[in-house]
């Protein structure tokens, strides 16, 4: 099904969709720097050698030098252009309050009532309607194409992809859940694996990591990330095939947890 995306002067940056993962996972940084801690705390429990060696600078640099953010100036580097993110349930308040929420609503919406029509005739008004409410999403993503976003991304990257790195090391694993079977290097942001998604509860329980006692089902975030990046990604590039944005939306959707499926009713 052929249909013109475009109806901005400038295209979102695909970077988004990656700065999306990382954000929604960003729970993982807080609980690897827990680690780091740790890691020189408590030195017995670990004796492999092979844990990153920017263990250390994710331990002392952390939230002072060039990529290796903080929980606070991660926020400001990411949260400018998404918002809280999801990974962190707001408290207190029915829903996001920031732009970036604000203009996925509409789209949310639409694309639910889309991907649940009862009949191809109610499913071709509806999409009109996805198609409607795609361009202001669109448009919010591509006021970000600028060096200070490129940048923050870039940043929200460095310190993810150390804490990750930490994450999978057998050494790591052994201290918490006691494997040497290894954990997938897809895991986590394009694969599920189910030693990693073990790994963080047992990590955020022994080490009483402040602020993600929320976090109770990872495996779902973990594909709320991956969701929510594969429908950006296709949102962002603009494809022709309209079937394939609705579908990945509403998985996006879904995994929100937010929003309930269609029922018919305006």
């Amino acid at each position: 099904m052929e249909m013109p995306f475009k109806s901005h002067a400038q295209n979102p940056p695909n970077f988004l969709a990656d700065l999306y993962a990382r954000w929604t996972l960003d729970c993982l940084v807080e609980i690897a720097h827990a680690i780091s801690i740790d890691y020189f705390s408590s030195p017995e429990f670990y004796q492999g050698d092979d844990t990153p060696d920017k263990i250390v600078d994710l331990w002392i640099s952390y939230g002072s030098v060039k990529d290796f953010a903080a929980k606070e100036q991660r926020h400001t580097l990411a949260g400018a252009i998404l918002g809280d993110s999801d990974g962190y349930p707001p408290k207190g308040t029915p829903a996001y309050n920031d732009a970036f929420h604000q203009n996925r609503d509409p789209l949310f919406r639409a694309c639910i009532a889309a991907q649940t029509a009862t009949s191809a005739q109610s499913r071709e008004g509806l999409n009109q309607q996805v198609q409607q409410a795609l361009p202001n999403f669109q448009s919010y993503l591509g006021g970000f194409i600028g060096k200070a976003a490129r940048v923050a991304h870039d940043q929200i990257q460095d310190v993810s992809d150390t804490s990750y790195a930490i994450l999978r090391s057998d050494t790591v694993s052994s201290r918490f859940i006691g494997t040497h079977s290894g954990i997938s290097g897809e895991w986590p942001l394009n694969k599920s694996d189910s030693n990693g998604d073990k790994l963080i509860p047992e990590c955020i329980s022994r080490l009483k990591i402040s602020g993600l006692d929320m976090i109770s089902d990872f495996p779902t975030l973990r594909a709320l990330a991956q969701a929510g990046s594969e429908a950006l990604d296709v949102i962002i590039t603009g494809t022709t095939n309209l079937d394939e944005l609705i579908r990945k939306t509403y998985s996006w959707a879904m995994f929100t947890g937010s929003y309930e499926p269609y029922t018919g009713k305006q």
